[in-house]
Order: C-alpha cells, then structure tokens, then sequence
C-alpha cells in the first residue's frame, strides 16, 4: 500500500540565531527536547505539561502580565498546597515552598520569553475539568469556577469534565495569539496537535476532542495573514506512521523513532539549508559519542574523542554546550588522569558559567580531587550522565 504523506505549509526558515520557546503536551517537550540536542536554544513548559487551550493562554497570559503568584492564589486539599494552573512537580504540604517554585519557574520563563522569536504551541485535548474554588481549604480570598491544568491528585468527584466548544476552542485560541502578537509582535508562532491519544480508552472522546481543536485552528489561523503557521505533526503520525510499531508499549503514545520522524520533517522544512547541514553533523558527533567501545581506555577510544572535540569545534553559530559536556564526560570517564585528556576537557568547558562549572565539578570527582558528596545532586538528572557515572563507579570500585 502507498504511504500518505503529509504537505506542509510554507514556513519562514529559522537558524541557530533564533531561540523556541515551547507550551503544551508532552510532544511539546519532545520538540524542545530534539531541537536542544541539536544545537537550538529552548525553553519548553515552565509549569509543567499543559493540554487544553484555555490552560496554554492562562500560561501565557501569566508570563506577559503576572509579576509573581501570591499566597491566596493558593489551593490547599489534604494538606499539600498548589496552583490549579501548574503541574502537580511543586506540590508541597508548606505554602511558602510552593510559592517560591512557582515564582522561581516564572521568572525563569520571563527571562527566557523575552529572548525567544519562535513560540512552538502543542494542543493536547479539547477536554477541560472545571471546579469551583470553594471546596478547598485554602488560601482563595474568591469563589468561582475555574478551568485546572491539573487535577493534583483531587477527586474527580470535585471536578466536571466537558468538551470545550467550537466557540470557545476559538476563543482561548485567538486570546493566546493575542497576548503573544502584543508581547513579541514579530516572534513566528507555530500550532500543532498533538500525536498522542489523549483519551485511548474512550476513542469517540478523543477524536470528537482533536477533530474540535483542528478545527477552531484552522478558523483562528485564516485571520491573520503571516507569523501564524500549523504544523501537521498529528496528521503525520497518524496517517503517515500507520502502524503500532511507531507507539510505544502503552499504545498511547508515539515512540522514540517516531518522534525522530516527525521532527525531521519539521526540521526539514522549518530551517535553512545550512542549519540542516549543522544538524546533521551534530547527530553524526553524537552517534559517534554513543558508540561504546570495547577498550574504553585505548589510544583508538581517546582519538575518536580528540576527533569529536575537533569536529564539534567546527560547527558555527549553534548551541554546542550539550555535545561539549557529554564529549567532556567521556574524557572524563576513561580518561579522568591523564593530562592530554585533562587539556582536551578545559578546551571543550571554556569560559566557566552555571553548566560548566558542574562539569568542573563532575570531572574533578574523576580525578579524585573531591568526593561523591561534593557532586550537586542535579548531576545524576540526566540519564547518560547517571549512566556513565554507575559505570565509571562500578569500573572502579568508588
């Protein structure tokens, strides 16, 4: 059988000089994810993983107008406090800690939106939970309804689930176009759905909730003329990647090579040529960074490091801090004393800042100049650092 495939829309090409600021589903922050590993600068859901269109435009609106989040801005349910508006990641049983993540996270988000020019949206659900503010023991000095984010572990007895209408999808959709055209009147902003099944044990939900979300899109998107763009990333997966071997094992959820797939075809047609050759030397450095050798501590292994340090340093304009630290890391694992090593890592690291002066830490540990307790615990948040670091523990018996 013929595989579909997908046209795209024509769409103004972007480079290493533009940064994406990305809100929405968890394909939101796959995007961010690829794009990042490749050398882009993002920023991707502030607040956590957010679906429905009223959520991302609270989010924004927030972002271009809100100051800080007060105490009364608060809910409480079984002694953990939260916002309604964020993820369940801050929720605490201490008020104040949930405050200072919240505004922390903020102005993170402020900072980073003010540099952006790209604004990636992901539509996840067309489906909203509403409740009422009076029901919490908490700090809300007002009673009203109010659209959640996220349910924070509260009863869905608290709560009604309905499907935002037509009407309304438009509504929040062009209220968030709104906020952004006046905060960054020249930043592109590109729509897309997510791939993801929202709903899979209630298939006529889901595809009632996605068809209303392309939908009011398509109506939002024909009244204005340029800087508006959609993204078919849904009508790829769906239509072009048919088969169950492109979801991962939960059925729900697209898989690694899918992800790979889609977002080589937005690359392929949201960037410039010379972008996309850039690119694709930095996935050809981290092939190569990946490959496990079988004499780690051999002359050929250090090389082929020496080599990817060169190649990486050949690269112009992208953000190569990423490949830098893994390359470093490499180094520093197999190669933690030797001095040529030691000289390779400090041309890699540079000029000292937040993220580097973690690898100074993480390869001053490989040189057994300070111990496991000095390393900031934000080290072992990356998986492959973790992983080169379980084996350079067990290697050597630390």
């Amino acid at each position: 059988m013929r595989r579909i495939h997908i046209p795209l829309q024509n769409l103004e090409k972007f480079s290493f000089m533009n940064s994406f600021f990305s809100v929405g589903s968890c394909f939101s922050e796959n995007a961010a994810k690829y794009l990042s590993t490749l050398g882009l600068k993002t920023f991707s859901n502030p607040f956590g993983v957010v679906y429905n269109p009223y959520s991302i435009y609270e989010q924004f609106l927030h972002i271009t107008k809100k100051d800080e989040y007060l105490a009364d801005e608060l809910a409480c349910y079984k002694d953990k406090y939260f916002l309604f508006c964020h993820s369940a990641a801050d929720d605490d049983s201490v008020a104040d800690t949930v405050l200072q993540a919240a505004n922390k996270k903020l102005h993170a988000a402020k900072d980073f939106f003010a540099q952006s020019d790209v604004i990636l949206i992901t539509l996840g659900s067309a489906v909203i939970y509403e409740t009422e503010t009076s029901q919490y023991t908490s700090c809300c000095s007002d009673n009203k309804k109010i659209i959640t984010a996220n349910c924070h572990r509260v009863p869905q007895s608290k709560m009604t689930r309905r499907v935002l209408t037509h009407d309304e999808c438009c509504k929040y959709l062009s209220d968030c176009i709104e906020i952004l055209k006046i905060a960054k009147p020249d930043a592109n902003i590109i729509f897309t759905i997510s791939p993801a099944k929202h709903y899979p044990g209630e298939p006529l939900l889901d595809s009632l909730s996605k068809s209303r979300l392309k939908s009011a899109l398509s109506q939002v998107i024909e009244n204005y003329d340029d800087k508006i763009f959609y993204f078919p990333s849904y009508e790829i997966f769906r239509d072009e990647l048919c088969d169950k071997k492109w979801y991962k094992s939960d059925g729900t959820h697209p898989n690694r090579k899918a992800v790979s797939f889609i977002m080589k075809r937005f690359a392929a047609y949201a960037f410039t040529a010379e972008t996309q050759s850039a690119m694709k030397e930095i996935a050809e450095i981290q092939k190569l960074l990946r490959h496990r050798p079988t004499s780690p501590e051999s002359d050929a292994n250090f090389e082929l490091l020496k080599k990817a340090t060169e190649r990486t340093f050949m690269i112009k304009h992208a953000d190569t801090t990423p490949l830098r630290f893994e390359t470093a890391c490499r180094l520093a694992e197999n190669f933690y004393n030797d001095k040529n090593a030691a000289n390779l890592i400090d041309k890699l690291l540079g000029d000292e800042n937040d993220t580097k002066s973690r690898i100074f830490k993480l390869t001053a540990f490989f040189r057994r100049e300070i111990d496991l307790q000095s390393l900031p615990t934000h080290v072992f948040s990356d998986r492959r650092l973790s992983s080169m670091l379980i084996s350079f523990l067990t290697k050597h018996g630390v």
